[in-house]
């Protein structure tokens, strides 16, 4: 059980890593506050993810369900280093943020580099998306993925790695959102 939750806190943060270095401009909005949802093997992971200053800050509340078991998370990106912690373990980890993709500014080196494609626009959450697919590789598997960008924004993606397939969505969007004071700081209790 305790492999699966370590699982799900990973595929959590993907949320807040997928964006891009954050040295830049990520997203089209000065802040914005997003709800997503997760369902994979019995659980469920509900993260609220915090960008500000164009997505350049960002910070992620996840919380994951398996049973009767909730575990707090939080992830910050601190431009190349995405720090992450359990909130209730006050255990957390610093590991280099990964080249990801930037939806607002796409070069011809990313399309390349992820079989990137724009496949189309569709309407999600009364909001008009383009839809692109990608092909990356992760620890050595093929990942198929399909995402729906507003403003840099993902606001749905279906990823698909060999038998594992998952299906994150947009709950809520709260765009120009006033950011809690403190968001983007790590408690001084949080050990690495």
């Amino acid at each position: 059980m305790k492999t699966k939750i370590s699982i799900l806190f990973l595929l959590s943060l993907l949320v807040l890593t997928s964006k891009s270095f954050a040295q830049e401009a990520v997203i089209e909005l000065k802040s914005a506050i997003l709800t997503t949802k997760i369902e994979v093997f019995g659980t469920k992971v509900v993260t609220k993810t915090y960008y500000d200053d164009y997505g350049k800050k960002q910070a992620a509340i996840a919380t994951t369900t398996m049973g009767n078991v909730n575990q707090v998370t939080k992830g910050i990106l601190n431009g190349k280093e995405t720090i992450s912690f359990d909130l209730n373990t006050k255990k957390g980890v610093k590991v280099p943020t990964p080249e990801t993709i930037n939806y607002i500014n796409i070069t011809d080196e990313i399309k390349e580099k992820y079989q990137l494609e724009e496949v189309g626009e569709e309407e999600y959450q009364d909001r008009k998306c383009k839809v692109y697919s990608c092909i990356t590789e992760q620890n050595g598997q093929k990942v198929n993925a399909k995402v729906w960008i507003w403003k840099g924004l993902s606001l749905k993606s279906e990823i698909n790695a060999g038998i594992v397939n998952i299906v994150t969505e947009t709950t809520e969007i709260i765009e120009n959102a006033e950011i809690p004071n403190g968001i983007f700081d790590i408690p001084e209790d949080i050990q690495f």
